[in-house]
């Protein structure tokens, strides 16, 4: 059977997995099955201007979560005061939730996944200008200064994110 399963079963004599997938039980008595979750929303901040590339968040005062518990975390796109519901959906972060501590919460991470890098540069030289052929005889002459860029992309202010945990 395919998924996950949660719940109690109590007072029944027997059970068949039917091809569909299904459970069938049979007996007189009744059925209790119980799902219980919680959900709710959390901020990531990855700060002003021009940001970071990763950023957490603390969920805390779940009283009953146990460390056995199953936490999920996704981005929710909804506006922020930095961000659009569409700039939520189109942005790389990846998010994901810590293992819970047992009736304190969990912590939500994201980062970003985008692997685009500022090109490399010599340091002093400026981008797209040749003034008196310094570029030119920076490289040419075989200038070696510490070179600059290479960053990753970085994100900045807030994201919405939604959770749950059963």
């Amino acid at each position: 059977m395919d998924g996950i399963y949660f719940g109690s079963v109590s007072s029944f004599t027997s059970y068949t997995i039917t091809p569909s997938g299904g459970i069938a039980f049979s007996g007189t008595n009744p059925l209790t099955l119980e799902l219980s979750m919680t959900t709710g929303t959390a901020t990531i901040d990855f700060g002003s201007f021009p940001g970071t590339s990763d950023a957490s968040v603390a969920v805390t005062g779940q009283i009953n979560i146990t460390s056995t518990s199953f936490v999920e975390a996704w981005i929710s796109p909804k506006d922020t005061a930095d961000h659009t519901a569409d700039e939520h959906w189109v942005e790389t972060i990846r998010v994901i939730a810590s293992a819970p501590t047992a009736g304190v919460g969990f912590t939500i991470y994201a980062i970003n996944t985008n692997t685009l890098h500022e090109p490399l540069t010599a340091s002093g030289i400026k981008r797209n200008h040749l003034s008196s052929g310094t570029a030119a005889a920076n490289t040419g002459y075989g200038h070696s200064s510490t070179s600059v860029g290479g960053s990753g992309t970085m994100l900045y202010g807030k994201f919405n994110v939604s959770w749950v945990w059963v």
